[in-house]
This record gives C-alpha cells, sequence and structure tokens, in this order.
C-alpha cells in the first residue's frame, strides 16, 4: 500500500510505503499525485519513504516506477528515498547517478533529516 504524505510543503510530494508494493499501488495513488503535482509546477520535489513494514515490490510496480522516471525525466528537482533496506538504498544511489537531480538515500530513523533536505535540496544544474 501506498499512502499519500499531505503534511508536506508547496512543490514536495510525498508518500509512504506499506508492505507489498503493486502495480496498481502505482497507477492509482503514485501515479495521479505526481502528475496532478506537475500540473501546477514543472518541477517536483519527492520524498519517498519506504516504511519498516515494506516487504518489497511486484514486477509490475518496479516497472511502473521506471516508467516514471522514463515519462517524466525532467520533472525531479530532487528526490529523497528513506529506507533501511540496504538494497533499496544501493539501487538508490546507483539510479541517482543517472538522474537529473540530487538525490540522496536516508534510513527510516532519519525522516526528519530527509523531510528537512528535501525542501531546501540545491535545484538541479
Amino acid at each position: 500500500m501506498i499512502e499519500v504524505l499531505t503534511d508536506l510543503p508547496l512543490g514536495v510530494v510525498g508518500f509512504r510505503a506499506h508492505g507489498k508494493i503493486t502495480k496498481k499501488d502505482y497507477r492509482e495513488v503514485l501515479v495521479p499525485s505526481l502528475e496532478g503535482a506537475l500540473v501546477n509546477s514543472p518541477h517536483v520535489r519527492l520524498l519517498y519513504e519506504l516504511a519498516p513494514d515494506f516487504t518489497g515490490f511486484e514486477v509490475g510496480a518496479m516497472w511502473e516506477d521506471l516508467m516514471l522516471a522514463v515519462e517524466h525525466p525532467t520533472a525531479w528537482k530532487a528526490v529523497a528515498m528513506v529506507s533501511d533496506k540496504k538494497w533499496v538504498q544501493w539501487i538508490t544511489r546507483t539510479v541517482g547517478v543517472i538522474m537529473p537531480c540530487p538525490v540522496r538515500t536516508f534510513t527510516c530513523d532519519q525522516i526528519d533529516e530527509a523531510r528537512k533536505w528535501i525542501t531546501s535540496a540545491p535545484n538541479p544544474a
């Protein structure tokens, strides 16, 4: 399940993932929220928290995640990924090398730091 975080400043879109994330979660929650944010601004800052009870992604969900980056390559001002899963942190840092914006990883106990960073992250060059 993906929940939309509603307590973030304008220009920051946030999500918290619980359990196993499905293609349906992306299509019904994450994609509409991001596309809605992009109506008001050509760029967004993304805070994506994988809660401690997160167990993984279905293959279809991973595909949807990839498609978000492909379909909106210039939409991102910054991305903050919050997870205690080492494999998520590694993938995020690896993909972050090719992203056109700053990307940082944080552990779950650093959620406050992630929120501060995503609201003040430098704009891409």
